[in-house]
């Protein structure tokens, strides 16, 4: 799910230390080395550490490492052990954040479906990147935490969180929200509470309004096109990946593992279908 992540690289254009340069993000994600950025992680995750525990309410820096733990963790380690843990602990400061900024919404992810419908409006007054944040730190904890099924339960309070914010705060034109909603309405099948058709439209409609960012195609084949097991769109989909030009400003690396993502997909499709 790197694809959700790498997008946010940090959110941290500078925004949780001052004395961090704005460019950082943006070489980051210009980078064609995904290995360099998997080097240079850890450094961050053990500063920011550090950060919190000399100074625990500070909202940015939870902010930021919430990104970070999500972004490590889900994306520039593959030991499975590993991943879920530093997507706990993403998650956990995500929730401190959220907590520390807006008391109302301490123990927001543990509400049952109604008390937590009921705190979507006070959600949705945080900042922007907190808001994405949280919402990309639940998922990729849910996508390490598949084989729980009391986390999966709770896959409608994410569904109904990012429908709000996409139709009542931030309008139609949010291609990270279209893209975030169309993987929870594709995560199960329609038998078990699932919307792939629904998906698919804001599949494409994410396409449309992000058309440099390959992952969004990665995506889509992933959940949709094997959801319903359309070889035809699953290979295509994934062929457009491998053809495009990486390189474009803010996407590069995002694509970098799209394209990688794609090619191990492709490889494991015959077995698929």
């Amino acid at each position: 799910m790197h694809y959700l992540l790498v997008l946010m690289v940090l959110l941290l254009s500078g925004c949780g230390l001052s004395s961090m340069p704005q460019h950082m993000a943006q070489a980051t994600l210009d980078q064609t080395d995904p290995e360099t950025v998997a080097a240079a992680a850890p450094a961050y995750l053990l500063l920011f550490d550090s950060l919190i525990d000399a100074d625990p309410q500070d909202v940015d820096y939870l902010r930021d490492a919430a990104g970070l733990y999500a972004l490590f963790g889900d994306v520039l380690i593959t030991d499975k052990v590993r991943s879920k843990r530093l997507s706990e602990r993403s998650f956990a400061y995500a929730n401190r954040a959220i907590c520390n900024e807006e008391h109302e919404l301490c123990g927001l992810n543990a509400l049952p479906f109604d008390p937590f419908v009921a705190k979507m409006k006070t959600f949705a007054e945080l900042a922007p990147a907190l808001r994405l944040v949280y919402l990309q730190s639940w998922l990729v904890y849910l996508k390490h935490h598949a084989d729980d099924w009391n986390e999966l339960a709770r896959l409608p309070q994410l569904e109904a969180l990012v429908g709000y914010l996409l139709h009542h705060e931030e309008g139609a034109e949010s291609p990270q929200l279209h893209l975030y909603l169309a993987i929870l309405q594709t995560l199960r099948p329609a038998m078990y509470g699932g919307k792939p058709e629904e998906g698919r439209l804001n599949f494409e409609r994410a396409m449309k309004l992000a058309p440099d960012d390959l992952s969004i195609k990665v995506a889509f084949a992933r959940f949709y096109a094997r959801g319903v097991y359309d070889k035809e769109l699953h290979d295509r989909l994934l062929n457009e990946v491998l053809t495009a030009d990486p390189v474009k400003p803010g996407f590069t690396l995002l694509n970098t593992l799209a394209q990688r993502d794609a090619r191990e997909l492709l490889a494991s499709g015959p077995d698929f279908f």
